[in-house]
């Protein structure tokens, strides 16, 4: 399914957070930022981000907790970037 980007009201999640969030090998910060997250919902419909395709520790986090690959590129540097929605209106 295609995401329409005309109507929808959607948070875009930064790379300054990766750090972060992969700091602790328990995945205790990264499902604190899910929860916190939450608080987004009714504030917004989705939340996207895009991850460096070599680093599958983050796509699987990002994937365990609702995430979805919607699509991939190419950056100038030939780095794969994957992009990740977290549908928050889905049913």
């Amino acid at each position: 399914m295609a995401l329409l980007f005309t109507k929808e009201v959607f948070l875009v999640i930064g790379r300054k957070l990766a750090p972060w969030c992969v700091s602790s090998r328990t995945g205790k910060k990264f499902k604190h930022l899910q929860s916190h997250a939450i608080t987004f919902v009714d504030k917004f419909d989705f939340a996207i981000t895009e991850i460096d395709n070599r680093n599958q520790r983050s796509l699987n986090a990002h994937k365990r907790i609702g995430f979805r690959e919607i699509h991939r590129y190419n950056s100038a540097d030939k780095t794969e970037w994957v992009i990740v929605v977290w549908d928050w209106k889905a049913p």
